[in-house]
């Protein structure tokens, strides 16, 4: 089993990009190209009651018809995983933590209170301070490693704040305020969300997380506009299957990859020879480490 964002994703597989046709790396599904008011273009992924799955066969099939110039149902040639991983389509899992919560929690959040949509039937920005005041006097208690942070400091939320939202905050926080409509259709991405993040979860409840999820990509459309109907909520859709061959989404997330990344980042400095940089650290850490086991002196040892 293997997790990573989407963009990695696609280049693991040997895919075309999320922005491309036939971009979904779980499914067929045909995307739309759409002109933005700023003249621009937008790949959306409309609504699909019964998408056409990818499988590892039918992926190779398509690969073996490939040519340098011209990709094949968004299949851009054959994948190196195929040597180490039979089934690559179905093990590779859909990160919750770029999909949900930096993905489609924050599109919302944006949504409904960026000044840029302050005219939208959705837009929240006309009640933010009472929201605002909500949030920022919860309590939470010891397991949240941050305190709740002000809706004017959105951008610069981290991943973990974002899910925090999601399951402990929005309910309480949007009741009475939010549109009945409105409120309900999130209520079904929170509770679907919860479901496929319990510990233990049954055919059942996965069938029930199934058909909130796709109760909420289907008003998506219509509440919010195709324009948002990205990448990250139409891979909604898949995250049921994802949970019923690889595990609870806590299973597979990149949360704890990311907390290495900024470890690396340490490692290095500038843009220059990271790899060297990167190496020489590396080396010089494991040279300290073993120098400190090898010392007679406890306190240096202990230092």
């Amino acid at each position: 089993m293997d997790v990573c964002d989407q963009p990695a994703k696609s280049d693991c597989l040997n895919f075309v990009l999320y922005n491309a046709d036939f971009g979904c790396t779980s499914c067929l599904i045909q995307d739309q190209t759409l002109c933005t008011d700023a003249g621009g273009h937008v790949h959306v992924y409309p609504y699909e009651p019964q998408t056409q799955l990818r499988t590892s066969v039918q992926t190779i099939q398509h690969a073996n018809l490939t040519t340098p110039d011209q990709s094949v149902m968004g299949v851009k040639g054959n994948s190196a995983l195929l040597l180490i991983m039979p089934d690559f389509i179905r093990r590779i899992a859909i990160d919750r933590m770029h999909c949900c919560d930096g993905g489609v929690i924050k599109k919302i959040l944006t949504l409904l209170f960026d000044a840029s949509y302050s005219d939208k039937v959705f837009s929240l920005r006309a009640v933010m301070n009472q929201i605002d005041n909500r949030l920022i006097g919860i309590k939470p208690p010891k397991f949240v490693h941050r305190m709740p942070r002000s809706i004017n400091d959105l951008k610069h939320w981290k991943a973990s704040e974002l899910k925090m939202f999601c399951f402990y905050y929005a309910i309480p926080i949007f009741e009475g305020i939010m549109r009945p409509d409105y409120f309900q259709h999130l209520l079904k991405l929170i509770i679907g969300l919860f479901i496929l993040s319990c510990d233990v979860i049954s055919d059942a409840m996965i069938e029930v997380a199934r058909d909130l999820l796709n109760c909420f990509v289907r008003n998506f459309e219509q509440l919010y506009g195709l324009r948002y109907c990205s990448i990250n909520t139409h891979l909604l859709i898949h995250l049921p299957d994802s949970v019923r061959t690889l595990g609870p989404l806590w299973a597979h997330t990149c949360y704890e990859s990311e907390d290495l990344n900024g470890q690396l980042l340490k490692l290095f400095h500038g843009t220059w020879h990271i790899d060297t940089q990167l190496t020489r650290s590396q080396t010089q850490f494991l040279t300290m480490t073993r120098l400190i086991d090898l010392s007679q002196n406890e306190n240096v040892r202990h230092f």
